[in-house]
């Protein structure tokens, strides 16, 4: 995932859920949305239709970050309306090669925390059970 590779899309899907450490699962999902392809969102919202609102929820803000990552919108800590935007617009969306000029404050503090970028005017967000 830190090379952007769809090859590692599979790996990074595979058996998320299963994972005893919530840091494994926030790598993962992150991870994906540094691969921007259309594969990767696919995979990013299968994740989250696979293991149903309950399991999800806990994850809401690193499933939100990816997903605005990788859309360049920004649908909230709401899974029902990213399912709806996903329904009206996500199948036919196509992921930019690069990251989206402006993304809400909350989710880029998220992202480049995760990614140990340096940016301005910002604090990285307390780290929920650890790092990358």
């Amino acid at each position: 995932a830190q090379h952007g590779l769809e090859k590692s899309i599979e790996t990074l899907s595979e058996d998320v859920w299963s994972a005893p450490d919530h840091r494994v699962i926030r790598a993962r999902l992150l991870g994906l949305a540094n691969v921007r392809s259309d594969k990767a969102l696919k995979a990013v919202m299968g994740l989250t239709t696979q293991a149903g609102k309950q399991k999800v929820q806990p994850y809401m803000a690193d499933v939100r970050t990816s997903l605005a990552v990788l859309t360049g919108e920004d649908e909230g800590e709401s899974l029902d309306a990213w399912w709806a935007w996903w329904n009206d617009a996500g199948k036919s969306f196509h992921v930019a090669p690069k990251l989206p000029d402006k993304l809400p404050r909350e989710v880029e503090t998220r992202w480049k925390a995760f990614w140990k970028e340096d940016f301005p005017g910002g604090e990285a967000p307390p780290d929920e059970g650890g790092g990358r």
